[in-house]
């Protein structure tokens, strides 16, 4: 009899440990999105909070940037 109540409370411990573990998994929101936008040098797409602005122009890197604007 208390090997089978020793059973048990080891198989509750453990399933409790495990769930646990599981929540701070669960809990996590995904990443927010974030608008895209063209480069206005090579048309690609690039997310906005990356984009080099000039003006109402987005460059997608410095290069981009120095050659759109020459």
């Amino acid at each position: 009899m208390s090997k089978f109540l020793l059973l048990i409370f080891f198989g509750v411990l453990l399933y409790l440990v495990f769930t646990r573990m599981k929540r701070p998994l669960q809990g996590k929101a995904p990443p927010a999105e974030e608008a895209m936008i063209q480069c206005a040098y090579c048309r690609v797409h690039i997310p906005l909070g990356e984009s080099l602005p000039v003006g109402d122009k987005n460059y997608c890197c410095e290069e981009h940037r120095r050659l759109g604007q020459g």
